[in-house]
């Protein structure tokens, strides 16, 4: 039996934000906008909260919808402004085009839109967007227990999906047949929410995932050009990534995601590697990003983070960590590289300039000689000589590559009496 989520959701139940929700739909109701209502986590978490009488900390942000004209969203933003001030109120950034303004008050995210309808003339592609009413809003969303809306300033929850039903049940229900094929990043968001909340999908919504992704209705396929990759497949599933590796549960959720084949929005490299969750450990304990780390299992490494577009500064590192394991297995491949001394393993390496974010990368990958770069990057690269440029000049050595030279070697010296058969 799950647990009874309740039917009526007063809006003192949002607890500390009551306020500032009450006073946003204030200066709306002043301005001509007349129904404001609260959507998404803050209302689903509440509910929960409410069901398990205990405070649930998901989110710490707020994500409103407005029924109003094309100068609505600007209207309010403006209002807010002239209402709260400049000391509540930072980082407003309004978004004319999709009719949508975030800003932060009193320190609190907070994100409004304008109701609207959502139509996708292409799988994957971006949707024409259209102005309409709250209910129709709700009817553009991913899962049903994401579309339940608080209308303020306080009143019985807008559920025309049943989503209290599916909260009860612990179960993500896609909202129509087409959900996935529209936008595949809802498949990544299955991931993070069934993990956050430990909840299921149901049969359904499980069928139209592996189905979509084996059926794979988009007109762009790996490896095409990129330029032609729609968005859901690049931009917007780089920004779901992001989402779900700054959770805790991330581990969860990617085991669930590779289960279903979700993987294979990437590339079957990956969905058929079992090494990430290593790569992952290395990645947490280099301080490197999780989701350059995680397209370094790939052979098409590089075609995903450009198709994906992330930082540039990780694709050189991507590129460069390629390198690093290429040119070592090269110059390994004849010889008892166990055997090696520090300082030799340290001539290798640092000779060629390489970052040390690309060596560490190299060790997330889990290769034959994973371990001495391991070393380096932990110990062997700290060890410094043990006499000092200004010692040596004062024993009589002029400035210049000579000095270079000798710091080198007593370094390399000092190394492989430190470390070398220890």
């Amino acid at each position: 039996m799950g647990q009874k989520i309740p039917k009526k959701h007063p809006i003192d139940l949002i607890g500390s934000q009551t306020d500032l929700l009450i006073e946003i739909n204030s200066i709306a109701t002043k301005i001509g906008i007349h129904r404001v209502a609260i959507v998404g986590g803050l209302v689903r978490d509440n509910l929960i909260s409410h069901s398990k009488q205990k405070e649930y900390s998901y989110p710490k942000d707020i994500d409103l919808i407005i029924e109003g004209g094309e100068d609505s969203i600007t209207s309010l933003a403006k209002a807010l402004e002239e209402n709260m001030g400049s000391e509540r109120i930072q980082d407003i950034h309004i978004y004319n085009a999709f009719r949508t303004l975030d800003m932060k008050i009193d320190g609190i995210s907070v994100d409004i839109a304008t109701a609207r309808k959502e139509i996708y003339l292409e799988p994957g592609a971006n949707p024409i967007i259209t102005p309409s009413i709250i209910e129709d809003d709700l009817k553009r969303r991913d899962f049903t227990v994401n579309s339940i809306a608080l209308e303020l300033p306080g009143s019985e929850p807008n559920d025309p999906f049943n989503g209290r039903n599916d909260l009860a049940k612990k179960e993500l229900s896609l909202l129509h047949d087409k959900s996935i094929e529209d936008d595949p990043t809802r498949i990544i968001r299955a991931a993070r929410y069934s993990a956050r909340l430990d909840f299921t999908l149901n049969g359904k919504t499980l069928d139209q995932i592996k189905s979509t992704l084996i059926k794979w209705p988009w007109k762009w396929f790996h490896g095409d050009r990129l330029s032609l990759c729609p968005p859901a497949l690049s931009t917007r599933l780089r920004l779901e990534l992001e989402l779900l590796f700054s959770e805790e549960s991330f581990e969860l959720a990617l085991e669930r995601l590779q289960s279903w084949g979700g993987f294979n929005l990437f590339d079957r490299n990956l969905q058929n590697d079992y090494n990430w969750k290593l790569r992952l450990k290395w990645a947490s304990r280099l301080n490197l990003s999780l989701l350059t780390a995680f397209l370094a299992g790939s052979r098409d490494a590089m075609m995903i983070a450009k198709r994906l577009q992330i930082p540039l500064k990780q694709q050189e590192l991507l590129l460069e960590s390629n390198e690093v394991q290429r040119i070592l297995s090269e110059i390994t491949f004849e010889e008892k590289f166990n055997e090696w001394a520090p300082s030799r393993w340290t001539n290798e390496i640092e000779s060629r300039f390489w970052e040390e974010d690309s060596v560490a990368l190299a060790i997330c990958n889990d290769s034959i000689f994973s371990g001495q770069l391991f070393s380096w990057y932990d110990k062997w690269r700290h060890v410094k000589s043990p006499i000092s440029a200004n010692d040596l000049i004062k024993n009589g050595l002029e400035p210049g590559p000579k000095l270079g030279e000798a710091l080198k070697s007593l370094r390399l010296d000092e190394m492989d009496k430190k470390y070398f058969n220890s």
